[in-house]
């Protein structure tokens, strides 16, 4: 069974690292972010083995969620405060 879908919304700061869960029932991953933002599976990874989302970046991780019980990893590439999005669905 499904969960219905929900959106959270995190404001970042420098140095501060969010971890965010796929979610267990959901199949649909839609991120967002206002700011460079660093992404990487391993909060240990974070600052060699990441990739880079451009500010006011879309982006949609579609079935199957892989991540459902793993974990993102988010940290502000070069700005001082910024926003990460997630709506799962």
């Amino acid at each position: 069974m499904d969960n219905d879908a929900n959106i959270q919304r995190y404001s970042l700061t420098t140095g501060q690292v969010l971890a965010v869960s796929g979610g267990i029932g959901f199949s649909r991953i839609i991120l967002r972010v206002s700011e460079d933002t660093r992404v990487s599976v391993s909060e240990l990874e974070i600052d060699f083995n990441y990739f880079t989302l451009k500010a006011d970046t879309y982006i949609v991780l579609d079935p199957p969620n892989l991540l459902a019980t793993s974990n993102l990893w988010f940290e502000l590439d070069s700005a001082s405060t910024g926003v990460v999005e997630i709506l799962r669905c």
